[in-house]
Protein backbone atom coordinates (compact mmCIF):
# COMPACT_ATOMS: atom_id res chain seq x y z
CA UNK A 1 0.00 0.00 0.00
CA UNK A 2 1.25 3.23 -0.96
CA UNK A 3 2.08 6.04 1.89
CA UNK A 4 0.23 9.38 1.95
CA UNK A 5 4.05 11.13 0.76
CA UNK A 6 4.23 8.77 -2.29
CA UNK A 7 1.11 9.90 -2.84
CA UNK A 8 1.68 14.10 -2.49
CA UNK A 9 4.99 13.40 -4.61
CA UNK A 10 3.16 11.97 -6.91
CA UNK A 11 0.74 14.85 -7.50
CA UNK A 12 1.06 18.26 -7.88
CA UNK A 13 -0.51 18.94 -4.26
CA UNK A 14 3.83 19.07 -3.38
CA UNK A 15 3.62 22.32 -5.40
CA UNK A 16 1.63 23.96 -2.24
CA UNK A 17 3.98 22.54 0.56
CA UNK A 18 6.69 23.92 -0.94
CA UNK A 19 5.04 27.45 -1.34
CA UNK A 20 4.50 27.23 -4.84
CA UNK A 21 1.24 27.53 -7.22
CA UNK A 22 -1.76 29.05 -6.78
CA UNK A 23 -2.80 27.96 -3.49
CA UNK A 24 0.29 30.01 -2.23
CA UNK A 25 -0.75 32.87 -4.47
CA UNK A 26 -4.42 33.28 -3.24
CA UNK A 27 -2.96 32.91 0.71
CA UNK A 28 -0.46 36.05 -0.54
CA UNK A 29 -3.60 37.63 -1.13
CA UNK A 30 -5.44 37.19 1.13
CA UNK A 31 -3.51 37.86 3.45
CA UNK A 32 -2.91 41.21 1.92
CA UNK A 33 -6.09 42.10 2.14
CA UNK A 34 -6.63 41.17 5.20
CA UNK A 35 -3.20 43.27 6.61
CA UNK A 36 -4.97 46.42 4.43
CA UNK A 37 -8.25 46.14 6.08
CA UNK A 38 -6.91 45.89 9.60
CA UNK A 39 -4.34 49.02 8.96
CA UNK A 40 -7.78 50.88 7.91
CA UNK A 41 -9.72 49.72 11.43
CA UNK A 42 -12.20 48.20 9.39
CA UNK A 43 -12.14 44.75 11.11
CA UNK A 44 -15.42 43.95 10.04
CA UNK A 45 -14.05 43.43 6.54
CA UNK A 46 -11.10 41.37 7.97
CA UNK A 47 -13.19 39.05 9.80
CA UNK A 48 -15.44 38.37 6.73
CA UNK A 49 -12.38 38.60 4.59
CA UNK A 50 -11.13 35.91 6.59
CA UNK A 51 -13.88 33.73 6.82
CA UNK A 52 -14.43 33.65 3.01
CA UNK A 53 -11.30 33.43 2.10
CA UNK A 54 -10.30 30.61 4.58
CA UNK A 55 -13.66 28.85 3.21
CA UNK A 56 -12.81 29.20 -0.42
CA UNK A 57 -9.22 27.99 -0.03
CA UNK A 58 -10.09 24.80 2.07
CA UNK A 59 -13.12 23.76 -0.09
CA UNK A 60 -10.51 23.87 -3.59
CA UNK A 61 -7.95 21.93 -1.07
CA UNK A 62 -10.04 19.65 -0.35
CA UNK A 63 -11.46 19.27 -4.36
CA UNK A 64 -8.53 18.97 -4.89
CA UNK A 65 -6.64 16.55 -2.14
CA UNK A 66 -9.46 13.85 -1.26
CA UNK A 67 -9.27 12.38 -4.42
CA UNK A 68 -5.37 11.91 -4.23
CA UNK A 69 -5.36 10.26 -0.14
CA UNK A 70 -8.44 8.56 -0.65
CA UNK A 71 -6.86 5.50 -2.13
CA UNK A 72 -4.23 5.65 0.54
CA UNK A 73 -6.51 5.68 3.98
CA UNK A 74 -9.45 3.64 2.27
CA UNK A 75 -9.60 -0.16 3.21
CA UNK A 76 -12.29 -0.78 0.32
CA UNK A 77 -9.80 -2.44 -1.70
CA UNK A 78 -7.86 -4.29 0.25
CA UNK A 79 -11.59 -5.83 2.14
CA UNK A 80 -12.01 -6.44 -1.64
CA UNK A 81 -9.17 -8.93 -1.74
CA UNK A 82 -9.88 -10.17 2.07
CA UNK A 83 -12.82 -11.34 1.18
CA UNK A 84 -11.34 -13.18 -1.62
CA UNK A 85 -8.72 -15.25 0.54
CA UNK A 86 -11.10 -15.26 3.92
CA UNK A 87 -12.25 -18.89 5.03
CA UNK A 88 -15.01 -17.11 7.13
CA UNK A 89 -14.33 -18.83 10.24
CA UNK A 90 -11.01 -17.55 11.50
CA UNK A 91 -10.61 -14.80 14.00
CA UNK A 92 -9.68 -11.54 12.52
CA UNK A 93 -7.67 -8.70 13.81
CA UNK A 94 -7.91 -5.16 12.78
CA UNK A 95 -5.87 -1.65 13.65
CA UNK A 96 -8.12 0.58 15.26
CA UNK A 97 -7.92 3.06 12.66
CA UNK A 98 -9.23 0.88 10.06
CA UNK A 99 -11.72 -1.12 11.87
CA UNK A 100 -14.74 1.31 10.93
CA UNK A 101 -14.00 0.69 7.19
CA UNK A 102 -13.03 -2.93 7.47
CA UNK A 103 -17.10 -3.47 9.42
CA UNK A 104 -18.52 -1.60 6.73
CA UNK A 105 -17.24 -2.67 3.71
CA UNK A 106 -16.78 -6.52 4.80
CA UNK A 107 -19.60 -6.87 7.88
CA UNK A 108 -16.98 -8.32 9.88
CA UNK A 109 -16.87 -6.37 13.11
CA UNK A 110 -12.83 -7.95 13.43
CA UNK A 111 -11.06 -7.88 17.08
CA UNK A 112 -9.51 -4.60 17.27
CA UNK A 113 -5.56 -4.71 17.84
CA UNK A 114 -4.01 -2.78 20.72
Amino acid sequence: MRTLLDLLQESDLIMLCNCQGPGSDFLTVLASSVLLQSFRHNFRAVFTTQILGTMIYFTVLMIEVLPIITPGLSVKSFVHEFQQYYDGQAPVYVEKFYRPGFRYYSGIAGIELS
